[in-house]
């Protein structure tokens, strides 16, 4: 039996669950987990793109130009909204539980999450112009800074690291579960948390470091999938585990790049 240390990546815990050594005919590649991971990723641009359009010529300029009232438009981002995140929920746990419905429930889940960062970073651009792009550039650097550190060996995975990295998200989605749950119940506490107070930052910091080193994990599971010469279909399971690090990792890039901004 084949042997993956722990991730907190959902996707990865379905191939500790499941992998083992076996022959076959169709081997996975990092070429074919590559090609998927840029599948992946196109759909979540496009539906971003699209989304953005839509906010931009539907909703912001005829308000702008003529002050129509765009409350029909606002009504259906806000069903969309509602829509997305369920169906994100959905799929990631189809995708947690069947390896099979990977490239159907990857894809939209790439699709709704590419709308939901389409709603957030347009909104985000109009407030503080560029910061989307800073955001883009920095996901890029640091996965391109990542990948040098993992392949060039100067960083390794060890199962000593997989259970920090375990120990170090499972502490940060508890603490954000714990923050909003504060915020909601006493409402000053909202600022402290997510407004642009050093607290904020030094929180948000932690959330970017977290996500980056989560890219050295999927890099090794990915590592694992092909040096075991394991089926072809669980390039779809590489490939959706590094594009969703991916968009974490540029959401929380631009929530820190928001707040450094805000303290302007």
């Amino acid at each position: 039996m084949m042997r993956f240390g722990s991730s907190s990546n959902f996707a990865i815990n379905r191939l500790r669950r499941d992998a083992e050594s076996s022959q076959v005919e169709n081997v996975a590649t990092r070429k074919g987990v590559a090609i998927k991971t840029v599948y992946f990723s196109a759909l979540a641009i496009a539906s971003a793109v699209l989304t953005y359009m839509f906010i931009v010529y539907r909703i912001m300029m005829p308000l702008i130009e003529s002050g129509a009232d765009v409350s029909g438009q606002m009504g259906l981002l806000s069903v969309l909204l509602i829509v997305a995140i369920v169906l994100t929920l959905v799929c990631a746990i189809a995708c947690m539980f069947s390896i099979k419905a990977v490239p159907i429930m990857g894809s939209l889940y790439a699709v709704s999450q590419g709308f939901l960062l389409g709603v957030i970073s347009t909104f985000a651009e109009i407030a503080y112009p560029g910061v989307v792009f800073s955001a883009l550039l920095a996901t890029t650097a640091v996965f391109a800074v990542m990948s040098v550190l993992y392949y060039s060996g100067i960083v390794k995975v060890t199962d000593r690291f997989r259970a920090f990295m375990m120990v170090a998200l499972i502490s940060a989605v508890v603490c954000n579960l714990l923050m909003f749950v504060l915020s909601l119940i006493i409402p000053a506490l909202r600022n402290t948390f997510y407004g642009s107070g050093l607290l904020s930052i030094g929180i948000s910091v932690i959330m970017v470091a977290i996500a980056s080193l989560m890219l050295l994990i999927d890099f090794n599971m990915i590592d694992n999938i092909v040096e075991r010469g394991m089926d072809k279909k669980y390039e779809w399971v590489g490939a959706f585990s590094l594009t969703v690090t991916l968009i974490w990792l540029y959401m929380e890039i631009l929530r820190l790049l928001i707040k450094l901004r805000g303290r302007r």
